[in-house]
C-alpha cells in the first residue's frame, strides 16, 4: 500500500471520531442562533440606496459627561450632466447629535435630507447609537 493511501486512511479514520464531537458543537451552535424574517417589500421600505448610516461609538459614562456631539461626515453627490453623464462628488458636512443618559444601545437618531444625494432625491442620515461599558 502507498504512503498516500495510508496517511489517507489514516485521517478519515480520525475525522470519524471527532465528527460526532463536531456535530455536537455544530447544533450547540445552531441552537443558539436566530434570524429574523422579513420580505423584500418590507425590507425596501426601511432602506434607501441614499441613506447614510453611521455607528456612533460611545463609552457608558460619557453619555453623562458632554451632552452633545460634533460628528464630521461626508456624503456622495451625484448629479447628471446636460450630456448625460453623471458626476459624482463627495461633500462634508457636520452633524450635532444631542445625547442623554437614558438613550439605550442601538437608539437611531433620524435626520431626513442629510443622506446621499442624487439629483433632485435626497437620502436621510441615520446614527446608530452604540453604547459600551
Amino acid at each position: 500500500m502507498s504512503d498516500d493511501r495510508k496517511l489517507r486512511q489514516a485521517k478519515t479514520a480520525g475525522s470519524e471520531s471527532s465528527s460526532s464531537s463536531e456535530d455536537a458543537d455544530l447544533e450547540a451552535f445552531c441552537a443558539k442562533v436566530c434570524y429574523e424574517e422579513i420580505t423584500f417589500d418590507s425590507w425596501r421600505t426601511g432602506h434607501t440606496l441614499l441613506d447614510l448610516r453611521y455607528p456612533l461609538n460611545i463609552k457608558e459614562h460619557e453619555l453623562a459627561l458632554s451632552p452633545k456631539r460634533l460628528i464630521k461626515l461626508s456624503r456622495t453627490v451625484t448629479t447628471t450632466l446636460p450630456n448625460g453623464r453623471r458626476s459624482e462628488t463627495r461633500e462634508r458636512f457636520e452633524c450635532e447629535v444631542l445625547l442623554a443618559e437614558n438613550l439605550k444601545d442601538g437608539y437611531v437618531f433620524h435626520f431626513p435630507g442629510l443622506g446621499d444625494r442624487c439629483d433632485e432625491a435626497v437620502g436621510d442620515l441615520l446614527i446608530i447609537l452604540r453604547i459600551s461599558a
